[in-house]
């Protein structure tokens, strides 16, 4: 009886459609989240000081993800709060950064979002807004990604500054 044989081609064709199925998510996780409904921001010391730009530029993306889903709230918790929206200036290749601690449940206890004024010399609000966005999606638990993102780190910060689909769509899955 002559067996019939699987070429390697159909194989990996099937390992991968079962280990990545074709669900048509292109967002990815920073494998964090944030475990509370509400997450509190408060000023950080430069911004505290009133950098105008920066710092509407931090309001409007709290706006922006707060307008463009409602699995989590930003909500300002003033001083008490465990996050801090802040700048740096400094010459280390990104536009901003953002640190965040968890707990053993993998829950954000603490986190800060800066903007790099280094890289932000000129004080531009769209391109501004466009990092504090992307650093904001970061404290939500999104990571880096190649597709139409605002979590994308090429994208072109003057077009592209609030939560795109792909953003909202990994929010929305993730809690």
């Amino acid at each position: 009886m002559k067996r019939k044989r699987f070429s390697p081609g159909l194989v990996m064709l099937m390992l991968t459609l079962i280990l990545f199925p074709l669900n048509g998510f292109a967002y990815s996780y920073t494998g964090s989240e944030q475990c509370n409904y509400y997450v509190e921001w408060r000023w950080g010391g430069t911004l505290l000081n009133g950098e105008a730009v920066f710092q509407n530029a931090f309001q409007q993306a709290l706006t922006d993800w707060n307008n463009s889903q409602n699995a989590r709230r930003y909500v300002n918790g003033g001083s008490d709060a465990s996050g801090a929206l802040d700048t740096y200036s400094e010459k280390d290749g990104k536009y901003g950064n953002s640190i965040w601690y968890t707990n053993l449940l993998g829950c954000v206890t603490s986190w800060v979002s800066k903007i790099n004024r280094y890289y932000s010399l000129t004080h531009e609000f769209t391109p501004a807004r466009s990092t504090a966005n992307h650093e904001l999606g970061h404290i939500l638990g999104l990571a880096h990604t190649n597709n139409p993102a605002i979590m994308n780190t090429s994208r072109n910060r003057y077009s592209m500054y609030t939560p795109q689909t792909d953003d909202i769509n990994g929010v929305n899955n993730l809690y």
